[in-house]
Parts: structure tokens; C-alpha cells; sequence
């Protein structure tokens, strides 16, 4: 079980932007590049993508509520293995 920690908290019931399976895939595949041992921040992920600040923590927050990363520290995510 992983808990929570920092920023970006799963989302229960509020509306979020639809982001793409593409998208999602090609943050999965930078944030694999990006975490090194303590994970990325969401600037570098959206200096990775080429994409707002904002989009990037939709993203990380879709992420999130997915299952598919977690926020070992705050601000920083990697992805769940």
C-alpha cells in the first residue's frame, strides 16, 4: 500500500481535463527516463513533453489515480513497479 504524501493527492469525484492514452503513454516513458532514485518533478516532466505546467500535473494527477506512479517525496513522482 502506498500513501500519499506532498501535492498532487488522488482525486475522488473532481473533474480533471481528459488526458489521452497517448499522452499518458508518452509520461509513463519519460517519467521511466526522468525518476532517477528520488523521481522527477512535474517542471521536468513537462519540460520532457513539451507541455504546460498545468497539463503536467493533470497528467501526474491522472497518473495518480490510475495507479500507475507515486509521490515517494513531496513534488517528486515515480512510477509504481
Amino acid at each position: 500500500e502506498v500513501e500519499q504524501v506532498g501535492t498532487i493527492e488522488k482525486i475522488e469525484g473532481e473533474p480533471r481535463p481528459e488526458i489521452s492514452d497517448d499522452l499518458k503513454d508518452k509520461a509513463l516513458l519519460a517519467l521511466e527516463k526522468l525518476e532517477g532514485e528520488d523521481g522527477t518533478t512535474p517542471p521536468d516532466l513537462a519540460a520532457e513533453l513539451d507541455i504546460s505546467a498545468s497539463k503536467a500535473e493533470d497528467v501526474i494527477a491522472t497518473l495518480i489515480n490510475d495507479d500507475k506512479i507515486y509521490e515517494p517525496n513531496p513534488g517528486k513522482f515515480k512510477l509504481l513497479r
